[in-house]
């Protein structure tokens, strides 16, 4: 399954020691054989000291940390995880309580669709950045009332283009982010 999935374009990280026995009595050398496909080293060379990467044509990609640590671990991350479609200002006047402020991204016909909520009953002030070049429109659920001229700005993130908004959400409401047309 995990050759499968690597084939498709797949992303594996493994770390430490790669496998090289079967669970099966006599399929010792098939795993051997399915982990130097995928991850393109040999399982029992135990000098490996770098990371080693396996590409195949359909993008899979497989990542073997033979001594993992948090610095390595995290740069494979970045590289193997796409940026995010949403990301909020760290330096938000936001309190760390989980469920406070969440949100959920869809697309349909085309369009971007944010929704915003505050669960909270503090203010929320922050900025926050949708991936790509949108026109953003507010969309006052609350309300009905629809404002198609909000301000925003482009900017680059990691060189991926990101639209700009600054969201204020009083306590316990919500704010819909439709891209314009």
């Amino acid at each position: 399954k995990i050759r499968d999935f690597y084939i498709k374009g797949g992303k594996i990280i493994s770390t430490t020691q790669l496998p090289y026995l079967s669970a099966e009595l006599g399929g010792d050398q098939k795993v051997i054989d399915l982990v130097k496909e995928i991850f393109g080293v040999d399982p029992l060379n135990s000098n490996l000291t770098e990371n080693q990467v396996n590409i195949n044509k359909n993008g899979g990609e497989a990542i073997f940390i033979p001594r993992p640590d948090a610095n390595k671990l995290e740069q494979v991350l970045a590289h193997l995880h796409p940026s995010a479609d949403i990301q909020i200002n760290n330096n938000s006047r936001i309190s760390p309580d989980y469920g406070k402020f969440s949100y959920i991204h869809k697309v349909k016909d085309g369009r971007s669709i944010y929704l915003f909520a505050n669960s909270s009953d503090e203010y929320i002030d922050t900025e926050v950045l949708l991936k790509g070049k949108i026109k953003p429109q507010f969309w006052n659920p609350h309300t009905g009332e629809i404002t198609k001229n909000v301000h925003s700005e482009e900017v680059t993130v990691h060189g991926e283009l990101y639209t700009r908004v600054n969201l204020n959400l009083e306590p316990v409401k919500s704010l819909l982010i439709v891209s314009g047309i």
